[in-house]
């Protein structure tokens, strides 16, 4: 929907593994790539056919490289991407992060950043979370398997990626989320489900940050609207509009490339049985929205062509409320987040209003990232906004 190249967001959930040729030579960027047979790789669907991970490799869970002393070999975890917090949009410019090492609480350093990689262990059933660090030293080639596609809208808020032979974690984020990195680019892997659930966590002490996957889960919709984002890429997904319009920081795209900064904010309700009902306000993505949309939306488009007394603003409400009703009698929507219970100052000493002691929040916050159907529901295509409409205008 993104792209010409890219599949169709509702059929890229449940797909079997394309049979391969054993030998498939191809170039990327023009560069010739060596192919290896496939009888012995690890049995995944990669982006890129000719980047498979070689069958002597083996699975594991992320924190079993925090173990002092680690000397694993021929290992790869695997994440999904949650968020993106870059430093600025100059790709030279840099911002700085606290870090100490693991076993050491008060001896703290600082180091600089381009962008921070927020990534949930798919391997870990409790929702670990890690972050991967890129400037001009670190993981500056982490998409070189994947250049020709990150911009496009393949490699966004959500997908999958493996990292190859990482280092021993010994380094811990100041927010107390480890560090972990490799020498070598990330290999993308197509969509896929979670053999498991991770369960949204309300009992969080203060400061942990976990991951979760809920499937099945009701959507309501309760209103949108129309924002022009300061970015037109992809590759942010444009889940920071809100952010960026107060923060002088970048959205995390690479490249923009010439396409519409249009983008519908979302209030939305989702209810399972665990965790209930949670709310998702100002939720947007270009992912989410473009599984409403039959096709692009023109460079052109602005913010009034789907004002709200316009007939467009109400055939387009009529799409999401159609389609998200098909989904939840089709099984429901799949979400994606990180939750956090943080800390605030305590001010109930009447005699110390300016007291910095910080006590535990009451609440822990759920941070929804991406929501797509559970299931692959076959007749939603007959159902989209037909975006031929606005061409022209």
């Amino acid at each position: 929907m993104v792209n010409d190249s890219s599949t169709d967001n509702e059929g890229s959930i449940l797909n079997d593994e394309p049979v391969l040729p054993l030998e498939q030579p191809e170039t990327i960027d023009n560069v010739p790539r060596r192919t290896m047979r496939i009888e012995n790789t690890v049995p995944l669907s990669t982006v890129d056919p000719n980047n498979r991970i070689p069958r002597k490799y083996k699975l594991i869970p992320a924190h079993e490289m925090m173990v002092e002393e680690c000397r694993r070999h021929h290992i790869y975890c695997k994440f999904k991407l949650l968020r993106i917090n870059c430093a600025s949009s100059s790709e030279e410019k840099y911002d700085f992060y606290s870090y100490r090492k693991q076993g050491g609480k008060n001896n703290k350093s600082s180091s600089f950043y381009q962008r921070l990689f927020l990534v949930l262990d798919l391997k870990d059933e409790g929702g670990g979370v890690y972050y991967i660090i890129q400037n001009n030293v670190k993981h500056k080639n982490m998409w070189n398997y994947n250049r020709s596609i990150r911009d496009n809208g393949a490699i966004t808020i959500g997908t999958t990626f493996c990292l190859l032979n990482p280092k021993p974690i010994d380094t811990i984020l100041a927010n107390d989320i480890p560090i972990i990195e490799s020498d070598h680019p990330f290999v993308t892997l197509q969509e896929e489900p979670l053999p498991f659930l991770i369960r949204m966590n309300e009992n969080l002490p203060a400061d942990d940050t976990r991951g979760f996957v809920i499937n099945g889960t009701q959507l309501t919709l309760k209103t949108f609207s129309c924002k022009t984002g300061v970015c037109s890429g992809y590759f942010c997904d444009r889940q920071p509009i809100i952010e960026l319009s107060t923060l002088k920081k970048g959205c995390g795209c690479y490249h923009t490339g010439r396409n519409s900064s249009i983008c519908f904010k979302f209030d939305l309700t989702a209810t399972s049985e665990v965790p209930g009902t949670i709310k998702i306000n100002d939720f947007t993505s270009v992912q989410f929205q473009n599984l409403f949309l039959d096709g692009n939306l023109p460079i052109a488009c602005s913010e009034e062509v789907f004002g709200v007394t316009t007939l467009h603003y109400e055939n387009l409400y009529d799409k999401f409320l159609k389609i998200i009703e098909l989904v939840n009698n089709g099984g429901g929507w799949t979400l994606y987040g990180w939750s956090k219970r943080g800390q605030i100052n305590d001010v109930s000493s009447e005699d110390d209003k300016n007291s910095s002691k910080k006590v535990e929040s009451a609440e822990v916050t759920h941070h929804v990232v991406k929501i797509f159907p559970t299931s692959k529901i076959a007749d939603l295509n007959s159902h989209r906004f037909d975006t031929s409409v606005l061409y022209g205008l």
